[in-house]
């Protein structure tokens, strides 16, 4: 779709790639300027060729390996910019504007350059420069409060949920800006704050929250969603999560299939404002726990959907990942060091049969970009991996 667009990335871990994923899947070029030496921990762990981050966020990626820091690496940065569309980065705003990532800086190099940063604060504003790794972020939006109950230990998503929007969103507004380019011929900023990303989705608590005067909070899922006919429940073999709703003749069918069809015309039950108070809520559940022990989760699925009740297994990952396949969503990818692995494909785009092209080994693409992109000799390039400014595969 994106075939003509050509995207640096100069990213680590797991935000900044994900973005660049994206835009790779999407038929973009997206070329890796890579320093010769991460200094981070988690910045040396996501580089490493073999390491499943690496491996999942950066398959038909190139790489050149360039150390912006030298001056002479800086002119080569800049003849990368002048042929490119798309500078995408995820680097705190002092590092960001340092190293001149921005496109108040970069525009003067080209007009039409698009610069996407994404960090954990944004740009600016106060405290833009405290360390955004994805549990802070998820602490600070307000994620972490409603993970757990009332009064018990804060727990963070078990996914990375904010570097994974963060990336998202990065490509978002990536393809948004370049669309807009197409129109005016103009380059623009686009800057990407993981906070504001997660605090997007309380959109819906937020206009309540204002509706009330600002007296409403958001509370734990426990005492907002929970209820009866709202959670997952442990069957005989696993565990099984129902989402009747909250219309009445759903909470009926319910009880019917449960075995208790009385219980859906009980005055204690009879309505959704009575069944999420807590302890009506605690009361029903009392009853329905060990009914729903009683069968298989298999056996509960068909009997639920068959009356039109939301349901699903609560799986594993090995669970998901097997029914995954089922759908397309698995993909085989080229190894860096030969052969293929299996990685997850792209929401967007399932069902790809064909082996995708593989992460790229670190400066493997160096001499061709250079070259063939930017029209560098041989001469320049063997001069400029002698003053160590590039890194040329061997």
């Amino acid at each position: 779709m994106f075939e003509e667009m050509i995207v640096l990335e100069i990213a680590d871990a797991w935000s900044g790639p994900t973005g660049g994923l994206l835009l790779s899947d999407f038929g973009a070029q997206v070329i890796k300027l890579e320093p010769p030496v991460w200094k981070r921990p988690l910045e040396v762990r996501a580089a490493r060729r073999d390491d499943p981050v690496f491996l999942a966020a950066n398959r038909g990626k190139k790489s050149v390996g360039l150390d912006v820091t030298l001056p002479q690496g800086k002119r080569i940065f800049e003849d990368f910019v002048r042929k490119s569309d798309v500078l995408l980065t995820n680097s705190p705003p002092s590092v960001y504007k340092k190293l001149g990532f921005d496109y108040e800086t970069l525009s003067q190099v080209n007009p039409r350059v698009i610069c996407c940063n994404i960090s954990g604060y944004g740009l600016v504003g106060d405290g833009v420069e405290r360390p955004a790794y994805d549990m802070a972020i998820q602490a600070v939006s307000g994620v972490m409060s409603v993970t757990a109950g009332e009064g018990k230990i804060p727990i963070p998503a078990g996914i990375l949920v904010a570097d994974e929007r963060g990336g998202i969103m990065a490509a978002l507004g990536i393809l948004a800006a370049y669309i807009s380019r197409l129109k005016d011929g103009k380059g623009r900023q686009v800057d990407v704050s993981m906070v504001n990303n997660l605090l997007f989705s309380y959109s819906r608590e937020v206009v309540d929250y204002y509706m009330r005067g600002k007296t409403g909070r958001v509370l734990p899922y426990e005492q907002t969603r929970k209820r009866a006919d709202y959670r997952a429940y442990e069957t005989a073999d696993s565990y099984i999560a129902i989402t009747a709703g909250r219309g009445q003749d759903k909470w009926q069918a319910l009880c019917k299939v449960l075995g208790v069809p009385e219980m859906g015309f009980d005055q204690r039950f009879d309505s959704y404002e009575k069944r999420i108070t807590p302890e009506i809520r605690m009361e029903a559940e009392r009853i329905l726990e060990p009914l729903f022990r009683g069968r298989k989760t298999g056996e509960w699925l068909q009997l639920l959907s068959a009356v039109g009740i939301p349901c699903a297994r609560v799986n594993s990952m090995h669970d998901a990942v097997m029914d995954a396949a089922k759908t397309g969503m698995i993909v085989k990818v080229q190894s860096p060091a030969g052969g293929v692995f299996e990685s997850m494909g792209s929401p967007l785009n399932p069902g790809i049969k064909e082996t995708l092209a593989a992460p790229p080994r670190f400066g493997q693409h160096t001499k061709e970009l250079l070259g063939g992109l930017l029209g560098y000799s041989e001469k320049q390039i063997d001069m400029l991996a002698g003053e160590r400014a590039i890194v040329v595969e061997s």
